[in-house]
């Protein structure tokens, strides 16, 4: 299969907006910029293989999958013949608001 092209929607480029922002400042720049980097390179892995999540039950007509990134966030995407779409991003670390 060919790499899928990537659409982050607006709610989940704002919950890695805000959580890279807590990051920089409670953790350092460095802590940051690599939590970014370990997420765009998970994006961009599952881009090349949407099937490696795991299916989630919904009464959709999308199959939505959630993929675990570096320990820290919880990926949610669906995707079609062409595009992934990155619907949500949800960190379980203990400060953030929508811890789970």
């Amino acid at each position: 299969m060919e790499k899928l092209e990537i659409r982050i929607l607006p709610k989940a480029a704002m919950i890695i907006s805000q959580q890279a922002e807590w990051y920089h400042n409670n953790r350092g720049e460095s802590f940051s910029v690599t939590l970014i980097k370990n997420t765009v390179s998970d994006i961009e892995a599952i881009a090349s293989m949407p099937t490696i999540g795991r299916k989630i039950p919904t009464r959709g007509k999308r199959e939505y999958r959630v993929f675990i990134s570096h320990r820290k966030c919880l990926i949610k995407y669906w995707y079609s013949s062409r595009t992934l779409y990155i619907v949500d991003i949800v960190f379980t670390d203990t400060h953030s608001p929508r811890f789970f």
